[in-house]
């Protein structure tokens, strides 16, 4: 076989090893993430669950600027 030829099966061997390493990091990436997506559905569940517990969902919350609805109203 020409030398040449083996350079080109080389160098085709070698890109197809970083493909296959880039592929392997997308799934890890993407495990990673659905973790994330679970933790973070988890944690917003938690939250409500307080959030509804503690009361803060009725009509006298106080807004961003310290005053309830129906103080903002007047």
């Amino acid at each position: 076989m020409p030398q040449i030829m083996r350079g080109l099966i080389k160098g085709i061997q070698g890109i197809g090893l970083k493909i296959k390493h880039h592929e392997d990091n997308i799934k890890f990436l993407n495990a990673q993430k659905n973790k994330l997506d679970c933790s973070i559905l988890d944690m917003q569940v938690a939250l409500g669950k307080i959030h509804s517990a503690s009361g803060a969902g009725s009509g006298e919350k106080e807004s961003a600027n310290g005053r309830n609805e129906e103080e903002t109203i007047e």
